[in-house]
Formats: structure tokens, C-alpha cells, sequence
């Protein structure tokens, strides 16, 4: 019999609630590095602070099978491979009044290693043109050190440059040159104790040489490089990201291809799901035990191929299945499924079974949400036993597919969806109020059943489940109760909703019925229409 109350409001409120916790899965990336090890050093510097944790695979450049192993066997979910190539030099020479300090021209050659010598002659060329448009008083010029900036390896090259410079300046014979031993001369003079290690001012240093300017510059690398980061599970190239620039612009360089590195690495992170594919089950003769056993392995395969999947491997799983207990040729049920997916920290776990009846053979599959339970996917294929091999593909392709239709490719992480209810009656009010027992459906696949309503006035809450992010549609039906048990559909029912779950965040759907002198309605509080403290909206559902 139907047990009732004496009455019942319904208010209808999405709204975020107070944010879960996140679990953050560890991941590395991986780098291969080829060229200038100044570069990858840097860029390696830049990762980190961008929260980056990195480690260093060996030089390689190009990305091959035996990296993308190495990577995974260290646990790099990513891999850069970094070319550093230097494909040039630069040198940079300004001129500088001695009277003022004042900055008369700047001048700046480039071009590949072969050609360096004759750079420094283009480059006299240009400062002597600059001189002889200056007109100093006494044309007397002093060629000062130029700072390194390409390397250890390059510095008795640039040693050498300021002596280079004055022998193409010495084809000007209007200009007065200080020699080189002159210029040493007076840099130790100048150097004071309580100055060391900081360079001699060069005006100074020119006004003590008796010089009206000097020439002074800085020698650099000119680089290329590219950033290709692959993921390690299927080797698809997720981005390739370049700059060209000189050794004084590496920090800066080496902060962007980081940047857009990461960001990267976060897109793909938040689109990829980790999967346990766990054991077939055998419901055909004992004989076929050994390919069901090889399914769970031919399966994993077949998704490992899907940029947004990765899978767990095998040597896993089974220290899973003995952790729970389990067999690996036995029965899961779909609750120890998700047990065991939530312990491998899986987002996902497959189960599945093989079967035969007369000469047809199939394969079932479904793909399981390891936090909510929710089924992302569902399918089979059956076929004669020449073409069970292609099927376990086929099945792969279909699971696939049946995901990225269920789990959109900007779903990250999950949230939580809560449903509260209450009853109320008109003031004065006799008609009967039932108890209520209610099932959630979530786009269109049942969830829960819910505590039984059996009080006036109170909010109750229905169901508080975790969901995939993104947009879903919420079904509450209500029915009678006898006792604690579903006793049929009520002939009045509440709207859907459409929802959208947002990543470690609560929506929240509030609603009420009330039972009025002549009839019920629900009440909905506005959520994503209107201000949450509106009033009553008119009846939408009808009445009994």
C-alpha cells in the first residue's frame, strides 16, 4: 500500500559549490637534446620553473622508438626532442664619445662561421664610415676587448678581434689608431682592488688613451631552435616550436619555447585518459582460455594507438588482480572493476567477455568510468572464427569512437552533482502528499535510487554523485513508496536539467513539489535562467 503524507515546494538551483580536492598524477617530461648543451640548459631552467619536472634522456635530436621507451621506462609521459644548431655569428660594435659617454653609432655584422673574417672587415668599413662622418677633432680612436658571449671555446678567437678590427681600420689613413698594447696598458692602470672583477669604464679608458672614441662591441651565436614534443605513449607529435635569436637573447628564448611547451603538455594531459583494461571473462569452451587470456593484451594495443588513451600495462594489472584477490580468467563485476581501476589510478578500466554459439563468436567490451561508474562506452562485434584476429581491432575502433561521442575532448577531470528535494502542502491544504522514492538518470542511463522522502519542509538530499566535466542531462523520476520499495511511476514529474559539471566543482539542482488545494506542481528556483532567490514559475509538467 502507498504510504502518504498530508502535503508538499519545489525550487530548481544549479550553482558551484564549495571545489573537491584534485589528485594530480605525476608526470615528467622528457628531454632529448641535440646541440649547444648552454641552450638546453636553459631551456631546462625555464621548464622547471614553469613546474616542470625534467629529466634528461641523452642526446638523440630525432625522435626514434628506443627514445620514446626510454622515456616511458622513466616515467615521461612526454618527450622534447630540442635541436640547438648555431647557424652563424654576430658581432655588435659601438662607438662612444670619450668627452661625454655618449653613444655615436652602433654597428652590427652576421653571417655563417666561413664568413667571419670577412665580417670583421665589413664591419671597419662600416665604423670608418661612421668616423669620417664625425669629424672628431683629433681622429684618434682606441679599439677596446669585446665581451664573449659565444662560449668558452670561442674566447681566443675573440681575443684576437679588437687586433683584427684595427688592421681593416688601418686602411684608413685619416684615422689615428691607439695599438693594442697601449690599450692593456692603460686597463691595468685603471683597475683599482676595490674594483675587481667589474671591466674598466670605457670612456674613461679612452680619455686616459687620449682618445676622441673607441670602439667596443660583444662576438655572439646566432641559433635555431626547435622543440618537438611527442607523447611517449603513441609517438604523435603534439606541436613543434622555434625561435632564432643570439646568445644575449637565450633566457628570453628559452622562457617562451618553454611556455608554449607546457602549455602543451597541459592540453594533452587534460584530454588523455589512463585505462586498465582488465581480464576477459570466458563463457565458450576451456579450449579458447588462451586467447581470452591474450585479449585484454591485443585491446590495449589497439587503443594505445588513440592520442587521447593511455594504457596501463599488463605486469600492472596483475598485481592488481592478486592485490584484490581476483583471478585473471574469472568474473569482475562492474563495482571491483572500478575498485581496482581507482587503485592502478586508472580514469577509466574495460572489462569484457568471449563466447561462442554454434560457429559465430563474439566479443563484448564496456569502458568504465573508475570515478563515478558511469558507462563511457559500450559495444561488441561477433563474426565467424577466420575473422575473430580483426575483430578485437573492430572492437577497438568502436570503443573509440563510442567514447569521444559520450566524453568531449575539453572534458578535464570531474566534479560533482548533487539533487535536493523537498516537499510542502498549501496553507489549509487536504489533499494527500505520497511519500516519494526517486532514480536518478544521467544522459539517459540510471545512476541511483534515492532515500525515501517521507517528511514536509525539509530538504532532502536525492543523490550527490561524481560526473565527468562538461554538459549532461539530469532525470529525478519520482515514484510511490511501499515501504523502502519503488511501487510505480508518479503521473506528475519534475523537468530535466541540463547541467554542465565543471572540474572539482558541485552543481547543485534544487527543486520542490508542492501540493496545492487542487493540484501539484514543481517549483523551480532559478539556476541558469534567472537570480537564484526568484519566486514560483507557473506549473510546466501539468497536474494528475
Amino acid at each position: 500500500m502507498r504510504r502518504f503524507l498530508h502535503t508538499l515546494t519545489l525550487s530548481c538551483l544549479l550553482a558551484p559549490s564549495m571545489a573537491l580536492p584534485s589528485l594530480v598524477d605525476a608526470r615528467r617530461l622528457g628531454v632529448v637534446p641535440t646541440g649547444d648543451a648552454g641552450v638546453v640548459a636553459e631551456l631546462v631552467r625555464a621548464l622547471e620553473a614553469e613546474s616542470e619536472e625534467v629529466l634528461i634522456l641523452g642526446a638523440g635530436g630525432v625522435s626514434t622508438d628506443a627514445d620514446l621507451r626510454q622515456a616511458a621506462a622513466q616515467g615521461c609521459d612526454l618527450v622534447l626532442f630540442v635541436r640547438c644548431l648555431v647557424t652563424g655569428y654576430r658581432i655588435d660594435a659601438q662607438l662612444t664619445d670619450t668627452a661625454d659617454d655618449r653613444r655615436l653609432a652602433t654597428e652590427t655584422v652576421s653571417g655563417p662561421s666561413e664568413q667571419v673574417f670577412k665580417l670583421i672587415d665589413q664591419l671597419g668599413g662600416d665604423l670608418a664610415r661612421d668616423l669620417r662622418a664625425l669629424r672628431l677633432p683629433q681622429g684618434t680612436v682606441a679599439v677596446l676587448a669585446f665581451d664573449n658571449d659565444a662560449g668558452a671555446e670561442n674566447a681566443p678567437f675573440v681575443s684576437g678581434l679588437p687586433q683584427m678590427l684595427l688592421t681593416s681600420l688601418h686602411q684608413y689613413p685619416e684615422l689615428t689608431l691607439v695599438e693594442s698594447h697601449l690599450v692593456e696598458r692603460g686597463r691595468v692602470t685603471l683597475s683599482r682592488p676595490e674594483a675587481a672583477g667589474r671591466p674598466v669604464d670605457a670612456a674613461e679608458l679612452g680619455r686616459w688613451l687620449g682618445a676622441d672614441a673607441v670602439i667596443d662591441g660583444a662576438f655572439t651565436e646566432n641559433f635555431h631552435v626547435t622543440v618537438d614534443i611527442v607523447a611517449t605513449a603513441t609517438g604523435r607529435s603534439l606541436g613543434t616550436f622555434e625561435r632564432r635569436g643570439t646568445g644575449r637573447d637565450l633566457t628570453p628564448m628559452a622562457e617562451e619555447l618553454a611556455r608554449e611547451s607546457t602549455a602543451a603538455a597541459t592540453r594533452h594531459r587534460g584530454t588523455r585518459h589512463t585505462v586498465a583494461i582488465l581480464p576477459f571473462q570466458n563463457h565458450g569452451e576451456t579450449h579458447h582460455d588462451a586467447f581470452v587470456s591474450g585479449l585484454a593484451d591485443m585491446l590495449t594495443t589497439s587503443l594505445g594507438q588513440t592520442a587521447r588513451f593511455s594504457v596501463i600495462e599488463r605486469v600492472q594489472i596483475e598485481t592488481a588482480m592478486r592485490n584484490f584477490n581476483l583471478e585473471m580468467s574469472g568474473a569482475i563485476d562492474p563495482e571491483t572493476a572500478v575498485e581496482v581501476g581507482a587503485w592502478l589510478g586508472a580514469d577509466a578500466v574495460v572489462v569484457g567477455s568471449f563466447l561462442r554459439f554454434g560457429g559465430v563468436y563474439r566479443i563484448d567490451a564496456r569502458m568504465i568510468d573508475a570515478e563515478t561508474g558511469e558507462i563511457l562506452a559500450a559495444d561488441s562485434e561477433s563474426g565467424p572464427e577466420d575473422a575473430v584476429m580483426g575483430m578485437v581491432d573492430e572492437l577497438g575502433g568502436k570503443l573509440v569512437d563510442r567514447f569521444h561521442q559520450r566524453v568531449s575532448a575539453d572534458a578535464v577531470g570531474t566534479g560533482r552533482l548533487e539533487v535536493l528535494f523537498r516537499m510542502t502542502r498549501a496553507e489549509m491544504g487536504e489533499r494527500p502528499s505520497y511519500f516519494h522514492l526517486c532514480k536518478l538518470y544521467v544522459d539517459g542511463k540510471y545512476m541511483d535510487t534515492g532515500p525515501l522522502v517521507d517528511e514536509l519542509g525539509r530538504w532532502v538530499t536525492l543523490f550527490s554523485h561524481s560526473l565527468r566535466s562538461g554538459a549532461h542531462r539530469v532525470q529525478v523520476v519520482h515514484g510511490f513508496a511501499s515501504g523502502h520499495e519503488w511501487d510505480g511511476r508518479m503521473p506528475l514529474q519534475p523537468d530535466s536539467f541540463d547541467i554542465r559539471i565543471e572540474p572539482d566543482a558541485t552543481a547543485t539542482v534544487r527543486y520542490t513539489l508542492k501540493v496545492g488545494w487542487f493540484k501539484d506542481r514543481y517549483l523551480y528556483d532559478s539556476t541558469w535562467e534567472r537570480d537564484p532567490s526568484a519566486t514560483e514559475v507557473p506549473d510546466r509538467t501539468g497536474h494528475r
